[in-house]
């Protein structure tokens, strides 16, 4: 529109490009106009209904008891026009079953409370239920650490990649750029690897933490007597409300760098959030350790580890593993990696090194207990991670053995809730079966609901 208003073409004409660029400008104020007087919402019989369209009608039902979250996220534009977006998840959708782009905040607030409120609360419990108050908040010196402190591997190998490809891209357009590039590198292959991949490793630190800056910027937690309200970020500002009886197990991990400076990552384990449904994960940094059980109390009262008797992971678990995943690999790897490179195909003896490593902390760290309202379990390799389990969540049980655990009499336990699975493997086979018929006995007297 400016660009026909106050500029002109060479021959004093507007141009076909311009004449484009308005034609779509007009296009989509029609649409977003259609779109906003075609859009309605409404809650009837326990039921969030959801009408658009005006050529193509759509009738979207959801029913509330299959509400699992309900999310407010404000982006840079929304803060600009101060209203919200809206995002509706349930437990069987990978993405959010439905989304209301624009609401005033208000409204989407109290929009919220009524999708996921318990029908047998009464008014006066709902009203109480929307007093949170603070628990847990990150400073600046907390948001440094957790940002240094991130998986920057991860984010290495996305940008290493991502350089690998934008590189055969356009080594065929202009080869003169790579070659101009290549006469201030040195001759030797090495140094130029080298150089590329500390350049990289650098730039991916950078990104990385200002990532997680980003991401938990402002992160509060606050506690009500329905749940957790989580709300963080700089520009895309996210609010999340966790019921209590949608958590269906709780656990939290630290890298060894993060144990350093006393960080944790704890996450609810939500009804739904299993590896399809990452949207429903939700993640809560933890600047000290004392934090923790007042963040896992309303779930099941924390822990406290004495002299009750656990099981480990049988010492044949290193063997195997070591066998399987280390020198078979390394035995058919190997003489192919000497024909190319020679020399430096020494450096591959070090894998089966570093899985002989892994198996042997696996083993030494792992612990489960099973006491008497919960599975409580201790496992790790080089940082550590607690898994907090009521048993009356449970979904369903099962053993598994191969052929060398049935020789070993040792057993795999895998535990399925609605919020993901939880493995045990190599204990012995006795220990599998106790854990098995307890945990099945345990749900069936207790008097809880795993929703």
């Amino acid at each position: 529109m400016i660009l026909m208003l106050f500029g002109e073409s060479k021959e004093g004409k507007v141009n076909r490009y311009e004449i484009l660029a308005m034609g779509l400008l007009v296009f989509t104020i029609i649409g977003a106009v259609f779109r906003f007087l075609y859009f309605r919402f409404y809650i009837e019989d326990a039921k969030l209904i959801i009408k658009h369209g005006w050529l193509k009608k759509e009738t979207k039902v959801i029913p509330l008891e299959r509400i699992q979250t309900v999310n407010i996220e404000q982006g840079p534009l929304h803060q600009l026009l101060n209203i919200v977006k809206l995002s509706i998840d349930t437990a069987g959708s990978e993405k959010a079953e439905a989304k209301i782009d624009a609401l005033h905040k208000t409204m989407a607030e109290a929009l919220r409370m009524r999708l996921i409120a318990d029908k047998r609360e009464s008014s006066t419990d709902e009203q109480n239920s929307r007093k949170a108050n603070p628990i847990l908040t990150l400073t600046d010196k907390d948001l440094f650490k957790l940002s240094i402190s991130a998986n920057h591997v991860e984010t290495f190998f996305l940008f290493l990649s991502f350089v690998f490809g934008l590189y055969e891209n356009f080594k065929d357009i202009d080869n003169s750029i790579f070659s101009n590039i290549q006469d201030f590198l040195p001759k030797n292959v090495i140094y130029p690897f080298l150089f590329l991949t500390v350049a990289i490793l650098l730039i991916t630190i950078v990104l990385s933490t200002a990532r997680i800056f980003f991401k938990f910027y402002r992160f509060t937690v606050f506690s009500s007597s329905k749940g957790f309200q989580i709300k963080s970020g700089l520009f895309n500002i996210k609010e999340r409300l966790i019921t209590f009886q949608k958590i269906q197990f709780i656990s939290w991990k630290a890298s060894w760098i993060r144990k350093l400076f006393g960080l944790w990552m704890l996450e609810y384990h939500v009804a739904g959030a299993d590896e399809t449904s990452k949207n429903l994960k939700v993640q809560l940094p933890v600047t000290q350790a004392a934090y923790i059980p007042l963040l896992v109390k309303d779930y099941h009262d924390f822990p406290q580890i004495t002299n009750q008797i656990h099981i480990r992971i049988h010492p044949s678990f290193i063997v195997r593993r070591l066998l399987m995943v280390g020198l078979l690999p390394a035995l058919f790897i190997l003489p192919l990696l000497w024909a190319l490179s020679n020399a430096y195909a020494l450096f591959f003896l070090l894998y089966p090194a570093i899985i002989f490593i892994v198996a042997l902390c696996t083993q030494r760290k792992f612990r489960l207990w099973a006491l008497e309202d919960a599975c409580y379990i201790k496992k790790g390799v080089f940082g550590e991670e607690r898994i907090l389990f009521e048993w009356h969540k449970l979904q369903s049980i099962q053993i598994r053995q191969s052929i060398y655990q049935r020789r070993k009499n040792l057993a795999s336990v895998d535990i399925q809730t609605a919020g993901g699975n939880i493995a045990v493997h190599f204990i012995p086979l006795a220990a599998a079966r106790q854990v098995v018929n307890f945990a099945l006995y345990k749900t069936e007297v207790a008097n809880k609901s795993w929703l």
